[in-house]
């Protein structure tokens, strides 16, 4: 709900001063999260660009849990 309201403010939205909170948060992720909360209409990325960088996120994720798994696979069988 705050996003929004600075949206329709207009107002930046500044990255999360926690880095220990959110480590995942990397600069090529928030430059496009920024990019789609950008007050500027025409510098968001369209919605297939938007569902492109969605589904790739997706898939690194999956890659993050299958080799999380994979690792404690052979932690366990040690």
């Amino acid at each position: 709900m705050q996003v929004l309201q600075k949206l329709l403010k207009r107002e930046e939205i500044k990255r999360p001063k926690m880095p220990h909170a959110t480590p995942d948060l990397t600069d090529a992720r928030w430059n496009k999260i920024k990019l789609c909360w950008s007050v500027d209409t025409l510098t968001r990325p369209s919605a297939s660009m938007a569902m492109t960088f969605l589904e790739s996120e997706l898939l690194a994720l999956m890659d993050d849990v299958k080799s999380t798994l994979d690792v404690r696979h052979l932690l366990v069988d040690y």
